[in-house]
C-alpha cells in the first residue's frame, strides 16, 4: 500500500453475499477507474482480526479507510 491510498475493511462472508459477489467488484473498479492505490479485505466474522486489518492499514499509509463495522461494538 501506497501513502494516499485507500483501504477497505469488510465484514465477512456469511452475513450477506453482496460484500464479496458485489461490493468488492464495485470498489475495485471505481478504484481502477479513479487510478488510486487500494486493499480490501475480509474479516470473515472476526473482531479482533478488522481491528488488526485496520491497524495494518494505518502503518502501511492509508489516508482513508473504509470500514463496515461486524456489529456495533466492533466499529466503535
Amino acid at each position: 500500500m501506497t501513502e494516499g491510498s485507500i483501504a477497505v475493511l469488510l465484514p465477512d462472508s456469511a452475513s450477506s453475499a453482496r460484500w464479496e459477489a458485489d461490493d468488492r467488484r464495485f470498489f475495485e473498479e471505481a478504484f481502477d477507474a479513479a487510478g488510486v492505490e487500494y486493499t480490501i479485505v475480509n474479516a470473515e466474522g472476526d473482531a479482533r482480526t478488522q481491528q488488526t486489518q485496520a491497524e495494518q492499514a494505518i502503518t502501511n499509509g492509508a489516508k482513508v479507510i473504509l470500514l463496515v463495522n461486524l456489529d456495533s461494538g466492533s466499529g466503535a
